[in-house]
């Protein structure tokens, strides 16, 4: 076949469509990494948020524990027949020291 116009024509079109793939190609690059970039400073920050509220609440906790045992034995137990036990069983992933609390506290209690 024969391709009937000017010289330039004949180039020119061939050379605009690759440049413009290029350009395609290229931006679609350059938005896949800026995506990643962006989910990975995403998740940073989630992070250090994160890890923020953990101190947050560790503190808190920290400063409630000491009152809680006290506060809950004396209300639910001042007229005698309270049952002191934990929920249904205790999980094997309880650390030792939170059972030996929870007997000393049994112990301790007077009502």
């Amino acid at each position: 076949m024969i391709w009937r116009g000017s010289l330039f024509a004949k180039y020119a079109i061939p050379l605009v469509l690759l440049v413009m793939g290029g350009l395609v190609i290229s931006g679609l690059v350059e938005i896949y990494f800026s995506y990643k970039e962006n989910k990975s400073a995403l998740a940073r920050i989630q992070h250090e948020k994160a890890a923020a509220a953990a101190i947050r609440i560790e503190q808190f906790v920290r400063e409630l524990a000491p009152l809680v045992p006290d506060m809950e034995l004396k209300a639910a137990g001042t007229d005698g027949g309270f049952v002191l036990m934990p929920g249904c069983d205790i999980p094997p992933t309880v650390p030792y020291e939170n059972i030996q609390k929870f007997i000393q506290v049994a112990h301790d209690w007077k009502y």
